[in-house]
């Protein structure tokens, strides 16, 4: 019989594997940034884990660049050759230096050379991760992705309250559909 698996727990070394690669690239956009730091749960447990750095962490860039693993995530069992195919849902949070920064500065300060980075090296940590999930490719990995410009709750015509303690965009990523492979499972 296969054991439960937690692929937020796995996800660590994804991200891990993200921060080596881009730590130096990021490091070069702003000298500040101490990795591509990591957290899962709840989105309410996260906000307040976040809340909670406030007060022992001196600067924003000891939690962000954030990539946040949303639980509850889902495991379709219904493909006996595979473990599962779960749908996750993640964030890849930064802070902003101004809240009242426009569109084309998030763009200039977080989205271009920051955020969208790391979109595209967590897309190629999960393909690279051949041993854990089957058939992925940048281009064939089913998700839907969303810019989040001021990350807050939604109201008519914008966001009318700040989710997190910190002024944050985000790039969303929702129902991202890996297929978990058997063999990676512990028996």
């Amino acid at each position: 019989m296969i054991q439960p698996f937690y692929l937020h727990r796995e996800f660590q070394y994804i991200v891990d594997a993200v921060s080596a690669r881009l730590l130096p690239s990021l490091k070069l956009v702003d000298e500040e940034i101490t990795g591509v730091h990591y957290q899962y749960g709840h989105p309410l447990e996260i906000i307040k884990t976040l809340g909670n750095f406030d007060n022992g962490v001196t600067t924003p860039f000891d939690k962000y660049p954030l990539v946040a693993f949303f639980l509850d995530s889902t495991v379709d069992r219904t493909d006996p050759q595979f473990y599962g195919e779960q749908s996750i849902n993640i964030a890849i949070i930064r802070a902003c230096k101004d809240p009242n920064q426009t569109a084309k500065e998030r763009d200039e300060f977080n989205f271009i050379p920051v955020l969208t980075p790391i979109y595209m090296a967590l897309l190629d940590e999960i393909r690279l991760r051949g041993d854990l999930f089957s058939g992925v490719s940048r281009t064939d990995i089913p998700h839907r992705v969303t810019n989040r410009y001021y990350w807050g709750k939604s109201g008519l015509y914008g966001n009318d309250k700040n989710i997190f303690n910190d002024w944050v965009d985000a790039i969303e990523i929702n129902n991202l559909k890996l297929k978990i492979n058997k063999s990676f499972c512990p028996k």
